[in-house]
């Protein structure tokens, strides 16, 4: 399958399953499928903790090893979670079960008392960068069920935070995050960028026309830093 998204990488390291409520029709099976004709070569399957502990873990992971070990194809079928960032930094579920998996997404959904204070945001986000359990930062400046403005001054922290710690940082075409200003310093500061659908609907499973679109208007396709598939297979090793 010719890849129409050149020259991003073949990868979706955030979509969602039968184990999240909020999925539409997205299945770990429909987006393997889903994954194959779109030409990927890598898919991690990350639904949100709070969903997956409700059903199981163990029995959540058993069935993406089922159908990765029978996938006859190249593409390579990883096991992850979107995990909820507390305020003190910290992961929502124990980070015992995050040694289990080949992706750990950490997302900040919700500020503890609501509303948008930029230093709560700032605080919390780069707590959790330097506590070693993100692999990707998700949609930073979506949060509270809205796109947010961040100062200029947090938006360097946090990319630099995450290129030291070499944590990535997503493209995220369902929620249009990040900003053009926060994709600009992600671009500037070297820290490595990742394109993902947050697919909750079997159609948007590695399509990435937004991300194309914005990096071509912003002119900064050819100067982004991407998260290499030889970068993925090696987080957990």
């Amino acid at each position: 399958m010719k890849w129409s998204y050149a020259p991003l990488p073949k990868t979706d390291l955030h979509t969602h399953s039968e184990f999240s409520e909020c999925s539409i029709d997205t299945t770990v099976c429909g987006n393997i499928i889903m994954a194959i004709l779109n030409g990927l070569e890598v898919i991690a399957i990350t639904d949100h903790a709070s969903h997956v502990l409700k059903v199981g873990f163990e029995k959540y992971i058993e069935k993406i090893s089922t159908l990765r070990e029978s996938n006859s194809t190249d593409l390579k079928v990883l096991t992850g979670l979107e995990v909820d960032i507390k305020p003190d930094g910290e992961p929502s579920v124990s980070r015992r079960l995050l040694k289990k998996l080949d992706i750990v997404i950490g997302a900040l959904h919700s500020l503890p008392h609501g509303g948008f204070p930029a230093e709560s945001h700032r605080a919390i986000i780069l707590k959790a960068l330097r506590s070693n359990w993100i692999d990707i930062l998700a949609h930073p400046t979506y949060m509270n069920e809205r796109n947010i403005d961040l100062p200029i001054e947090p938006i360097y922290e946090i990319c630099e935070e995450a290129r030291e710690n070499s944590i990535a940082i997503e493209l995220n075409s369902n929620h249009k995050s990040p900003s053009d200003e926060f994709i600009r310093v992600c671009v500037e500061t070297g820290v490595k960028l990742t394109p993902v659908s947050d697919g909750h609907a079997l159609g948007s499973i590695g399509v990435y026309s937004w991300q194309l679109q914005t990096l071509k208007r912003l002119n900064v396709l050819d100067s982004v830093k991407w998260l290499a598939i030889d970068d993925i297979l090696k987080i957990k090793k």
